[in-house]
Parts: structure tokens; C-alpha cells; sequence
């Protein structure tokens, strides 16, 4: 079982992972750091805090330990790095900046998350103060249906997002949140793309090469893709596990959306299912709010 990357010296941009043919019976989750006890009882007090997932938006959180070892593989790529968190009611970005704060992973050198729920935005900021963190952090109330702001236009080095998975949108969803986190990052940046990626479900397949493709067409190369990396609490697949892509942006290219509001088409089966209209943000409370014009905490 590999030691935590936190007790190693990892050069920035390298992976202990190396790409390989998919095996529908195999996991890489044993090919990511053994988790720290003390990242995981940090994780643990957190979630206490963590709010409620709410369902018909597709928020589900990942188990801990699996949530550990990303943190740690996270930590050493992001590592004086300003990162973009798109939408994160796993709390990650409170993990990668407590835990970083402590000294058990390397350091970012800003976190930005943008989300449109209330609830997960005031429970980082709350968290981060609980805690003590010194990372910079900001947190603003965003809905990759609008238009990116300007001012976080090309502003980043690395993105993490970890959308709805897409299985009744051929991974429409995903892109969405890619293309604006691509408008956020600057040339040659990198990111990581959290997704369904569990060859025992063929539409993870599907949905993996719709999303693959989408990144080439973007400028962006995929560099390292996992598999059957987490687990979630989830009441109607719990054994589906999700992977990750990680890529880089190889120059900077025209996003087509970068300024405009996404199309109404992306609205059909965004989360899940069943097409539902989309809330312009969830408030303190967790009640979907319906209105237009941007979305800013």
C-alpha cells in the first residue's frame, strides 16, 4: 500500500497513477495515498458541520476516507497555487485548507469556491474561522448558468469541480461546469474533473467519453484518468463509484459560453432524471430560490 504523498517530495504536475487499459473489476482507489488518521478525524469533525445533501440537486457526499486520500493528491498539485473550486457540498476545498493550515498537506496559495447553495458557502467560511485557517479563502454564491464574472476570468492556476454526473444528459451537466471553469483558469493551467467513472455502469463509459472529447475540442489535454476511486452516500446506487480527470491547459482558447448565460436545452435532465427548473441559488435555509439576473453573495 503506498505511503501518504504528504511524507514524500512530489514534484508538482507528478502522480503515483500511471494511465492504463480499464479493468471492469478493478479499483484505483488502492493506487492513492493510505489516508492520514489525522486528516480523516479532520474530515470527520467537519462533516458534523456539513450540511444536509440535498437530493433533487444531485448533492451527494463522498466517504471520508476516500475524501482523504483526494485531499492529499490534491494538496501536491495545488500547492502555492490559486485554485477555483465550481460547486463543492463535499466540503474538499474546507479539508484542503484546514488540513494545510495544520501542516499535514502542502498549501494552496488562495481558495476561491463558487457555489449556489448558501448553506455550503457559510459552512466553509464558519468552518474555516472554527478552525482557525489562515489559507485565503473566499467563498461567493455563483450558478454556472450565469455568465462567469469578469473578474474571475482567467484568475486561477488549477480547478476542481465535481458536477452531477450527467447519466440522463450524456454528460452535459459536466460540461457545463467544465467550460466555466476552463473561463476561469489561465493559459496552461491544470484542474481535476470529478466524475462517474465505474466501468460496472456503461453509461459512465458513455458519459466519460463525451467529456473526454469535450476537453480536446477545448484546448485542454487529459492527462491521468482514474477509476472506482470514491464512494458516496447514495440511497439509489450506493455501490456506483466515481474517478477523476486530470488536465491541463495546454493554451488559452475562446469558451463559447464564457460570457453568456448557458442555453435553455441544458436545463432538460441537468440533475438528474427528471428535468426540474433551476433554482437562481438555495438559500440559508436549503429552499431553492427562483429569480433572474447574477447570482453574487
Amino acid at each position: 500500500m503506498p505511503t501518504s504523498l504528504s511524507k514524500q517530495t512530489l514534484p508538482i504536475g507528478a502522480c503515483p497513477i500511471s494511465i492504463r487499459e480499464a479493468v471492469i473489476g478493478e479499483t484505483d482507489r488502492d493506487w492513492l495515498p493510505e489516508p492520514d488518521p489525522a486528516l480523516i478525524a479532520l474530515l470527520e469533525e467537519q462533516a458534523h458541520r456539513r450540511p444536509q445533501p440535498l437530493r433533487a440537486f444531485d448533492q451527494v457526499h463522498m466517504n471520508i476516507e476516500d475524501a482523504a486520500r483526494h485531499i492529499d493528491v490534491l494538496a501536491h498539485w495545488t500547492e502555492g497555487k490559486r485554485v477555483l473550486f465550481m460547486g463543492d457540498s463535499d466540503g474538499i476545498a474546507l479539508g484542503l485548507v484546514t488540513s494545510a493550515h495544520r501542516g499535514l498537506v502542502p498549501s494552496p496559495s488562495s481558495v476561491t469556491v463558487c457555489d449556489f447553495d448558501d448553506r455550503v458557502l457559510r459552512f466553509i467560511e464558519s468552518g474555516a474561522r472554527a478552525f482557525g485557517c489562515t489559507v485565503p479563502l473566499k467563498v461567493q454564491r455563483y450558478n454556472v448558468f450565469d455568465p462567469l464574472p469578469p473578474d474571475m476570468q482567467a484568475g486561477f492556476d488549477f480547478f476542481h469541480t465535481n458536477p452531477p454526473y450527467g447519466m440522463y444528459n450524456a454528460g452535459r451537466s459536466i460540461t457545463a461546469f467544465i467550460e466555466r471553469c476552463i473561463a476561469g483558469i489561465r493559459p496552461r493551467g491544470e484542474g481535476i474533473v470529478v466524475l462517474g467513472n465505474d466501468p460496472r455502469r456503461e453509461w459512465t463509459v458513455h458519459v466519460l467519453r463525451a467529456v473526454l472529447s469535450y476537453l480536446v475540442k477545448h484546448g485542454v489535454t487529459p492527462t491521468r484518468i482514474l477509476q472506482r476511486v470514491h464512494r458516496y452516500v447514495l440511497d439509489d446506487d450506493p455501490e456506483l463509484e466515481s474517478g477523476f480527470v486530470y488536465c491541463r491547459m495546454a493554451s488559452r482558447r475562446a469558451v463559447v459560453s464564457e460570457n453568456l448565460p448557458l442555453p435553455d436545452s441544458y436545463i432538460e435532465s441537468f440533475y438528474g432524471r427528471e428535468s426540474i427548473r433551476v433554482p437562481a441559488f438555495i438559500d440559508e435555509f436549503g429552499v431553492p430560490v427562483y429569480s433572474t439576473g447574477p447570482c453574487s453573495l
